[in-house]
Formats: C-alpha cells, sequence, structure tokens
C-alpha cells in the first residue's frame, strides 16, 4: 500500500471511528429511550478471489453476520444476528 493508499485508509478509519463516537454520544443523551446495537468491527461482505456476495438493498443483514463468496441476497431478504452464509467457490 503506497502514501496515498495509507492517507485514504486513515481518513476512512477516523470518519467511521467519529461516526460511532457520535451514535455513543446520542444514546447516550437519549437516556433509557433508545434501542442501542453494537457494530461490529468484522468486514460483513467479503469476497473470495474474484466472487463477491450481491445484496440487495432492501434487504437487512445483520452487523454480526458474514456473508462470503458468491452468494445472491433477495430482496426483502433478512440475514440474523451471527449467521454466516458462504457460496461455493474452488481454487482451480
Amino acid at each position: 500500500m503506497g502514501t496515498l493508499g495509507k492517507a485514504i485508509y486513515s481518513v476512512g478509519f477516523w470518519i467511521r471511528e467519529t461516526g460511532q463516537a457520535l451514535d455513543r454520544l446520542g444514546c447516550r443523551l437519549q437516556g433509557n429511550y433508545y434501542f442501542q446495537e453494537q457494530l461490529s468491527r468484522h468486514r460483513t461482505l467479503m469476497n473470495v478471489f474474484d466472487k463477491a456476495p450481491a445484496v440487495d438493498r432492501d434487504a437487512f443483514v445483520a452487523p454480526s453476520a458474514s456473508i462470503i463468496g458468491d452468494v445472491q441476497v433477495g430482496r426483502s431478504s433478512s440475514i440474523w444476528y451471527g449467521c454466516v452464509l458462504r457460496g461455493k467457490w474452488s481454487y482451480l
């Protein structure tokens, strides 16, 4: 990763951390009138070589779920907490 790549990565990391900090602050300000969902730091969608998951915009994917490889998630689908979906792939 070159210097530009490191700079872009650092800016992205800073934006994510700032967003999470603002979310925690907002939840504290709301008191007991909020639903708090812990954000997971793992990657929900993962490519395997050239196979990438496709998730419809109307699908729900929980933050702790993992969708890996050649998987298609259709409209109005839901992938719940802790689920792992792995599409078929091979090295050959």
